[in-house]
């Protein structure tokens, strides 16, 4: 990982202990999160900053709402990366289904151009269901979007 990378994630990390420490995920946190989105989406090295941001979601998932209650900076930035995005998605939740890769896999099947490639995101959606790593607000979200 780059050095500019490597920063910004160690930044991110200190912004969700922090959210965590002050009890909850504020407006000037939401501030920090998109100056650091600015600065990865200005960066060309996409394999190299999505892994670890999706990483950063199963980390913190349960602790920090970093959909901060709605599609936030994180899941704007990483659905602007598509195609480059599918691949490491899928790998995110065969690790750990969280609810920012669930809302992502779902927004990836709406806006599918073949019926092959939605029903692919759909059975992720589907997959979350069982899958023992998966977290119980992704479990949720994935119901939900399954109705």
């Amino acid at each position: 990982m780059n050095e500019n990378i490597s920063k910004v994630m160690q930044e991110l990390h200190s912004l969700c202990r922090r959210s965590i420490t002050d009890g909850d995920f504020n407006y000037y946190h939401n501030q920090e999160l998109e100056k650091y989105c600015g600065l990865l989406e200005k960066n060309p090295d996409k394999d190299l900053w999505i892994p670890p941001l999706l990483e950063l979601a199963e980390e913190f998932d349960e602790a920090v709402d970093l959909t901060l209650g709605a599609p936030g900076p994180i899941v704007w930035l990483l659905l602007e990366q598509r195609p480059i995005l599918d691949k490491h998605l899928q790998n995110s939740l065969n690790r750990k289904p969280t609810v920012i890769s669930t809302w992502l896999a779902s927004e990836c099947a709406a806006s599918s151009e073949s019926d092959k490639e939605k029903n692919q995101w759909v059975q992720r959606d589907r997959d979350v269901l069982a899958h023992p790593n998966a977290t119980s607000n992704a479990i949720d979200f994935a119901k939900e979007d399954l109705r």
